[in-house]
């Protein structure tokens, strides 16, 4: 019996270790930008969205995003009240504990007001996500 006892406190600390370790792994990623894109609005003069994927250390935020070919851009979120859902602007968006940002239709999205005419005939917006942590990254996003 006594065997039993300290094999099963092995596997505990075991678990625990693994555990500590891919937490670890989790915080150690450094911020990236999978994939990004803006959907022009089919109505002249309105908004555009932005859509994609933010990869970084959990608890990391985004404080704003920005671009020389964009009059402003703002971070929206989704708030649902039952069968009512509205758009809310906020100011800073946090990297989930799975690590990732996402913004989707339905839900985290950007809004990009004013896109100079050269941006969208050349089918591209570079855009600048900057972090409460001082770090900056740069995405060409491609309009579809």
């Amino acid at each position: 019996m006594p065997y039993r006892r300290i094999g099963c406190v092995c596997a505990v600390l075991l678990g625990a270790q693994l555990g500590a370790m891919s937490q670890g792994k989790a915080e150690s990623r450094s911020l990236a930008i999978d994939t990004f894109e803006v959907v022009m609005n089919l109505a002249p003069g309105r908004p555009a969205a932005g859509y994609g994927v933010i990869t970084g250390p959990s608890g990391a935020a985004l404080r704003a995003v920005s671009s020389p070919e964009v009059g402003r851009i703002e971070m929206h979120i989704i708030e649902r009240d039952g069968t009512i859902a509205k758009m809310v602007r906020v100011d800073s968006l946090q990297i989930q504990p799975a690590g990732d940002l996402i913004f989707k239709r339905g839900s985290n999205h950007l809004m990009l007001f004013n896109i100079e005419n050269d941006a969208a005939n050349d089918g591209i917006i570079p855009l600048t996500f900057s972090f409460s942590d001082g770090q900056t990254l740069s995405f060409d996003a491609k309009i579809n």
